[in-house]
């Protein structure tokens, strides 16, 4: 027999067998002898690994890991819709119970998209409760949802305890009553911000009471109900809710709160009363009422009450101070409300705000006070003509150089925020940070030159009103920025040869271009590229030479790389090569269905095999607490 290489073997004990063998072995064997266990057992020790990255490591050993891997994830986040087909995610994991999926990207909460650009949450909702009948949960984001998707999912997945549609659109109350008539078993119903829903009546908020009284979770905050409506039926329902512990609607009286929470027997972790003002003293009775145990808090009003909830609930976690647009909003926060929550609530590891002023010094309190702060974003809010203390280099330098675990760090200012030297900041101090988005910030690509020089291990990157050229970004990405998974910029930099050359020299990547708009947006796909975009949307990927007609092919070889002077002629040379901005119509709607909308047979090469790290960029994962997710758990208006 000859000898295997495995783990635990070691040049003594291969010596014993033979004498240096080992050393005489110019290839050494890759066969484990962890991979002749029974599978059983193989399969009882993945169940025992918990955490994400170990997992998604594991998976990428070799087939049989890949394999055990399938048949024991339970959860698993798509970070993006189109980085892989429906059919295939079926295909690979055999038991999943929580599904978190992600449409459209952010710029569409801001009116930045294109009409009709997609995130059809159809495909997916078909194709997850076909093959996963016994699901637990389905949290999805940014997609269009169908009263028929509703009852497709209901019919198929009675079990289905936590169904979250957060800024959805496309669905009704009469949607919803098939949820709740069906699910009997719901612990969690988050609709919240999916604005566009349209109420139709009936009693899908009634049925609750028909469940089995277990629901933890309800939120249906800036959902476009009528609240009229809300307010008398939930106090109704509210009997019924004894494990009630999160509850967040758009407005209602605080009394109405109470007599609600008063029936539950668990404490509550989590409050959002919309826009309830109407004296100062609101948000003190709030804060003294649910001091010792509210984690998470989704109403405060002004700077106001920022400072009382900073002296009351000092165990908050996640505070989301987000732009309101009512009639009730009389006040803005500013640095004081900032510096406030700071001092007072220094466990927090979540912190978003949009203000309305902002300084130097209310940057360094989030550095000097927050050290287990993980993200942090805020807003710039155009209200106010008289903000003076800007750029804001050196609050973001203490901001980082407090914060060492941030790995999430958005900046929305407006021109003049940050100069070169506080971008620089960023690399040089951010060096843990894995997604930043920056609006209005630097001054040239210097900035972004010096950024790049330290944060190595960025994956996402939003850029707006920038002025790097496609030249700085194009060698910041394919240079320092290794790891990077998804990326969209709007401006000055979001040309075609940007894409060409990121598809061109990333393999697996696809770009998608928005020449009206300004925009592209860039990820991996493990699949076709998708084929139900809008006309105003082109697709740019990769073709490789041998599968182009000759002419086109020979061309190719010759233009690798677009420079800046010959970026827009050689995409329009090869367009053909890299570009579809619309699909035939024998073609399929989307990643994963043929012709007739039905989903083809399973194919072992659906996976590109250049591409490293397929499960990091498909955004695997065990976790249920994923930030993209756990972004919309904690909110203040």
């Amino acid at each position: 027999m000859s000898e295997v290489a495995s783990w635990g073997d070691s040049p003594q004990l291969s010596n014993k067998k033979g004498k240096n063998r080992l050393a005489n072995e110019s290839t050494p064997s890759t066969e484990c002898k962890f991979n002749l266990l029974p599978e059983p057992i193989i399969e009882s020790i993945f169940n025992r690994v918990e955490a994400r990255g170990d997992r998604n490591a594991m998976s990428q050993v070799c087939k049989l890991w890949q394999k055990m891997d399938g048949m024991t994830r339970k959860n698993i986040y798509i970070s993006n819709c189109y980085s892989i087909a429906p059919s295939d995610v079926s295909r690979r994991f055999k038991s999943l119970q929580k599904i978190k999926i992600k449409g459209k990207p952010r710029a569409y909460e801001f009116g930045l998209l294109v009409e009709r650009w997609g995130g059809h949450a159809g495909p997916w909702i078909g194709e997850m409760s076909r093959a996963y009948p016994e699901l637990l949960g389905l949290s999805m984001r940014r997609m269009d949802v169908t009263d028929n998707d509703l009852r497709i999912l209901a019919s198929r997945c009675p079990k289905l305890q936590k169904l979250k549609l957060h800024k959805c659109c496309g669905f009704s109350t009469g949607g919803l009553e098939h949820i709740t008539r069906s699910c009997r078993t719901l612990r969690v119903l988050d609709i919240e911000e999916s604005d566009d829903i349209e109420d139709t009546g009936g009693p899908w908020l009634e049925l609750l009471e028909n469940s089995d009284g277990r629901l933890e979770s309800l939120n249906i905050a800036s959902a476009g109900l009528e609240e009229e409506n809300i307010k008398e039926v939930l106090p109704v329902v509210g009997r019924s809710l004894k494990c009630i512990s999160s509850l967040k609607v758009s407005d209602m009286e605080l009394g109405s709160f109470f007599k609600i929470l008063d029936n539950s027997n668990v404490p509550v972790v989590e409050l959002g009363l919309g826009c309830y003002c109407s004296s100062p003293e609101d948000p003190k009775e709030l804060a003294s009422s649910f001091a010792l145990r509210l984690s998470k808090l989704r109403s405060a009003v002004g700077d106001r009450g920022m400072q009382v909830i900073g002296e009351t609930c000092k165990q908050l976690k996640r505070i989301r101070v987000d732009q309101d647009t009512s009639e009730y909003m009389t006040d803005y926060i500013t640095q004081k409300g900032m510096i406030a929550i700071c001092e007072g609530c220094r466990e927090l590891d979540f912190l978003v705000m949009y203000l309305s002023d902002v300084n130097n010094e209310a940057l360094a309190a989030v550095g000097r006070c927050l050290p287990k702060l993980t993200d942090f974003r805020i807003v710039l809010l155009e209200v106010r003509n008289d903000v003076k203390d800007l750029p804001l280099d050196e609050g973001v330098r203490l901001l980082l150089q407090g914060c060492p675990i941030l790995t999430r760090f958005s900046v929305y200012l407006r021109q003049g925020g940050l100069s070169d030297k506080g971008v620089g900041y960023i690399g040089q101090f951010g060096t843990k940070l894995k997604w930043v988005l920056l609006g209005c910030s630097g001054e040239t690509d210097k900035g972004l030159r010096l950024m790049a020089e330290g944060c190595r291990q960025l994956e996402r990157l939003e850029l707006r009103c920038c002025p790097f050229t496609e030249l700085q970004l194009a060698s910041s990405i394919l240079n320092s920025w290794r790891h990077l998974k998804y990326l969209w910029v709007q401006g000055v930099g979001a040309t075609s040869g940007l894409g060409v050359d990121l598809v061109t020299h990333k393999s697996g990547f696809l770009v998608e271009f928005m020449g009206e708009t300004q925009q592209i947006l860039g990820y991996y796909s493990a699949t076709r590229p998708r084929t139900d975009n809008p006309r105003s949307v082109c697709l740019i990927n990769y073709v490789p030479p041998e599968d182009r007609p000759e002419a086109d092919a020979k061309g190719f070889q010759g233009n690798t790389h677009a420079s800046q002077g010959d970026a827009h002629s050689f995409y329009s040379d090869y367009a053909d090569g890299y570009v579809r901005n619309s699909c035939s119509e024998a073609e399929a709607f989307y990643p994963g269905f043929n012709e007739n909308n039905l989903y083809p047979d399973a194919d072992e090469n659906a996976f590109y095999t250049g591409v490293v790290d397929a499960g990091l960029y498909l955004g695997v994962g065990d976790s249920c607490g994923y930030p993209e997710f756990g972004e919309d758990e904690a909110f203040i208006y």
